[in-house]
């Protein structure tokens, strides 16, 4: 077949053969640009969430992926553009270097986005109010619920007169009062979650889907409230500043403690369910306090900063608590020794404060 063409026709077969292969790999490219573009456009306007779940690595992969798939697209029409001297020396290699740069900086920019970082001004305004951004009206000053600690506290007048009012809150809490939820451990998860609205994950809440409305954490389809957003920004924020765990007849019990600028998210176990509350920072080390003494049949507690890191054991021996450990940065305490709750509040008062 060949030699019947001839070396012109041979060419010419060669070169139509090789334009179909370039204009076909034009078309996958343009078809998955578009469809990047799509999934990017969703992230942006907040329908596609899910992406926010994964924490293998720093970026914003959802809307990045709007500049991976435009980059993607025009990087397909270049591939439209017939080759040839003359083709790159006219108008048509003009558009197509263009296009190519545009395809470049346009896919350096979207994997910076999608896996390392992206700037402020660039991210969806949904994110924006999840991570706490101050001028997108969800930041850690937005109303939190009424019946939270910190709200209740404050609710409370300087006025004497006020101070027999019966939700009067006093100095040193009680966490077993909490006017909170009780959650099954889906519930809790998807509590820690509820920026990303999966409404799969809200169907396996289950009972604690309720629980979640009644506070005022969730809509009725799961979407997050500005309370709830509110309540759990620190938890998003970043590690606890305090873990207090301990163990009860052979079932693990933990406290954990999250600090932003005007209060404290508590997390903890309380009769096989699990509690969530705001705390006046005030009232976080007498709060800690009576959470250990709900346990005092436990043989003793941990405190742990973040995630590892110990500050503390203290011990239960004969109904008296003792110091087992040092606390850190010198407060030279002798091993074994007895404390009454104002050491303990003392103790847990500098443990709380170390990173705030």
């Amino acid at each position: 077949m060949v030699r019947a063409l001839g070396p012109e026709g041979a060419e010419f077969a060669s070169n139509a053969s090789a334009a179909t292969g370039t204009v076909g790999a034009g078309v996958i490219l343009v078809v998955l640009g578009v469809l990047l573009v799509y999934l990017g456009v969703r992230a942006y306007r907040g329908t596609f969430r899910r992406w926010r779940g994964r924490t293998a690595y720093a970026g914003y992969l959802g809307p990045g992926l709007l500049y991976l798939g435009a980059a993607l697209a025009l990087l397909g029409l270049v591939l439209f553009i017939p080759g040839g001297d003359e083709v790159r020396n006219g108008p048509l290699g003009v558009i197509a270097a263009v296009l190519f740069g545009a395809a470049f900086i346009g896919g350096l920019a979207g994997g910076t986005f999608a896996f390392v970082c992206m700037p402020r001004f660039l991210r969806p305004r949904w994110v924006r109010q999840v991570e706490g951004d101050a001028t997108e009206g969800v930041s850690p000053g937005a109303p939190l619920p009424e019946w939270t600690w910190a709200i209740r506290r404050e609710s409370v007048a300087q006025d004497p007169r006020d101070g027999g009012r019966a939700d009067a809150v006093e100095p040193g809490v009680e966490l077993s009062a909490s006017r909170g939820p009780r959650l099954e451990r889906r519930g809790l998860d998807y509590l820690d979650r509820i920026s990303f609205h999966d409404r799969r994950a809200w169907a396996r809440a289950g009972a604690s889907c309720g629980q979640l409305v009644d506070a005022g954490l969730a809509e009725p389809d799961g979407a997050p409230t500005p309370a709830g957003l509110a309540l759990t920004q620190p938890r998003r924020a970043g590690a606890p500043i305090l873990r207090v765990t301990t163990d009860h007849d052979g079932e693990p019990l933990e406290l954990s403690l999250f600090r932003a600028p005007k209060f404290s998210y508590a997390i903890w176990v309380e009769a096989g369910t699990y509690r969530v509350d705001a705390l006046d920072h005030r009232d976080v080390p007498g709060a800690v306090i009576s959470w250990l003494h709900s346990h005092r049949e436990s043989s003793g507690w941990n405190f742990i900063r973040g995630t590892h890191e110990l500050l503390g054991s203290f011990a239960m021996v004969d109904g008296v608590v003792h110091d087992v450990t040092a606390m850190p940065e010198g407060t030279a305490v002798r091993e074994g020794q007895a404390l009454d709750d104002g050491d303990l509040f003392r103790r847990v008062s500098e443990m709380t404060s170390t990173n705030g």
